[in-house]
């Protein structure tokens, strides 16, 4: 069953397939090819191996017979189908460190950790749903109330795995990819006050666009 996802531009599935390559935390949870994504999960007590692929500028999820349709929605938010990326676009325009990683990483979407929301007991007793629309506040309040989770686990659970950028863990960890994009630009205060509440967007491509240059010149 083939059901055509829409996608919100800017959007290249292409640029998360080449993301998705050097994403750690999918290389033993997907396969990753040329031209598509198959990805596996659970629903009504056992697990359905979808496909995800692109097809001009939106998204073609193919599903198992007798599969829940709702996996293509979950299929295609792993690769951040429904993310906006305008507004953090216009605050990159005038940011002369990051404008050039945006032209080189145009329409790539955050892609998201498969399956985190649900590793802790209390993580998914709140459900992925409560934290992915919920205010940004009230959703990392509530992880801050399971035992063993702090403000970086909070942080990283709803950036990484969720995709919500309103917040970063601590900017003060992206030092390293920071002054190797910036130079002497670096000023990580001033930057987390100009993007504002899409600065997990920034550390998305910041952090990007930093393994990129490692990898190019190793």
């Amino acid at each position: 069953m083939e059901i055509h996802i829409p996608t919100t531009k800017p959007f290249s599935f292409r640029q998360s397939l080449t993301f998705a390559c050097r994403f750690a935390p999918l290389e033993t949870a997907a396969i990753i090819e040329a031209d598509r994504m198959v990805a596996a999960f659970a629903a009504g007590g056992r697990g359905w191996a979808c496909e995800l692929r692109g097809r001009d500028d939106n998204l073609v999820v193919t599903l198992p017979k007798g599969a829940p349709k709702h996996l293509a929605t979950r299929m295609s938010d792993l690769v951040g189908a429904r993310d906006d990326l305008r507004p953090f676009y216009a605050l990159a325009a005038t940011d002369p460190a990051m404008a050039p990683v945006v032209a080189n990483l145009h329409g790539l979407h955050q892609v998201r950790f498969l399956g985190l929301a649900g590793v802790l007991r209390g993580v998914a007793k709140l459900g992925e749903r409560f934290l992915s629309t919920a205010p940004y506040a009230e959703a990392r309040d509530a992880l801050l109330e399971i035992p063993g989770i702090g403000p970086f686990s909070a942080a990283a659970i709803l950036l990484r795995g969720l995709g919500r950028v309103e917040e970063v863990p601590s900017i003060e960890m992206f030092e390293d990819a920071g002054r190797e994009i910036y130079g002497a630009r670096w000023k990580p205060k001033a930057i987390a006050a100009h993007y504002g509440n899409h600065i997990g967007t920034w550390a998305f491509y910041l952090k990007t666009a930093a393994s990129r240059v490692v990898a190019s010149a190793a």
